[in-house]
């Protein structure tokens, strides 16, 4: 799959389903686009998939454009960390932007090479827990931040106290990577949480894991 181009000259979705994953794998990618499934599963090498064997412990939320060093340096650091395996999450849908297409979907999962990946249609990690109950989810402060922050839920803090309260209730905590943010490297203990919440955030130490790297910082050079 390396002879793949990402760039503006992709190969279609039809194109690329075809020759690497099969009119079985381009059906299931379509039905999951139509809302008729929550997840889509990728496999480097193998296509799309409704469900994989079994889930990991961890899963590491972003929308990798582009998938970087820094990305998978964190997984094997949240893996050494959990001592179990992490994959990745991306969701097609975001609070901010348009909701991912098919080529676009095909475009990052082609990224995937070194653990799966499971597309979803949740922005939301309280929505996410419903669909991988006990879950740890990998992110960075920056996310973490969004988290707690009430306007990304209608600008009610009930509403982002309920959210926190379900991914307590599902079984589910994060492990957050600190990050540098306007020159200062923020970091949980940053984090402004209510102290009934703090225990649902767990802080990757600087030593382990500090990679000053954005997918923003690389889409602008």
């Amino acid at each position: 799959m390396g002879n793949v181009n990402l760039g503006s000259s992709s190969p279609t979705k039809h194109e690329v389903s075809r020759e690497f994953f099969g009119e079985m794998s381009e059906t299931i990618l379509e039905k999951f686009l139509e809302g008729k499934s929550q997840t889509l599963w990728y496999v480097a090498e193998k296509g799309f998939r409704t469900q994989i064997p079994a889930l990991p412990m961890g899963l590491l939320s972003g929308s990798f454009a582009p998938l970087h060093e820094g990305h998978r340096t964190l997984r094997i650091v949240a893996e050494q960390i959990l001592g179990s395996p992490v994959f990745f999450e991306l969701s097609i849908s975001n609070a901010e932007k348009p909701s991912l297409r098919s080529d676009a979907v095909i475009r990052r999962c082609l990224q995937f090479e070194d653990a799966p990946v499971v597309f979803t249609h949740e922005a939301r990690f309280d929505r996410k827990s419903l669909l991988f109950p006990k879950m740890v989810f990998v992110a960075g402060i920056d996310t973490a931040i969004r988290i707690c922050n009430s306007y990304f839920y209608g600008s009610n803090p009930a509403n982002r106290d309920d959210a926190l309260e379900l991914l307590e209730k599902q079984g589910c905590r994060f492990l957050i990577a600190g990050r540098k943010i306007h020159d200062r490297f923020v970091t949980v203990a940053n984090l402004k949480v209510e102290s009934r919440f703090r225990s649902l955030f767990e802080e990757i130490p600087e030593e382990k894991y500090r990679v000053d790297l954005s997918s923003t910082e690389l889409r602008e050079r």
